[in-house]
């Protein structure tokens, strides 16, 4: 599976093998980044210029509440992940 963010404010999940693609809906404005979880394949990770960082089930379910950042890092062994917006830090 591959995950890519659009300006149209979605995330598209695509199945390599059939080219079947999900779209994922949950920010205002354009995705800037999404990022698989290292150890979960199910987990990803999306930014938005909208300021906020969602965590995602690839069914499309949002995990949680939104948090501000505009650059995220999943921890090597994927139990944790950091957000960070300017000089603050988030984990």
């Amino acid at each position: 599976m591959i995950a890519s963010g659009s300006s149209d404010n979605t995330i598209h999940l695509w199945k390599i093998g059939t080219g079947e693609c999900h779209v994922m809906e949950g920010h205002s404005s354009a995705i800037t980044i999404v990022s698989f979880s290292p150890i979960n394949s199910q987990l990803l990770l999306s930014v938005s210029n909208d300021g906020a960082v969602q965590k995602w089930s690839i069914d499309g379910h949002q995990i949680g509440s939104p948090i501000t950042g505009s650059h995220v890092a999943f921890s090597p062994d994927g139990t944790q992940f950091v957000s960070c917006e300017g000089t603050a830090v988030t984990i």
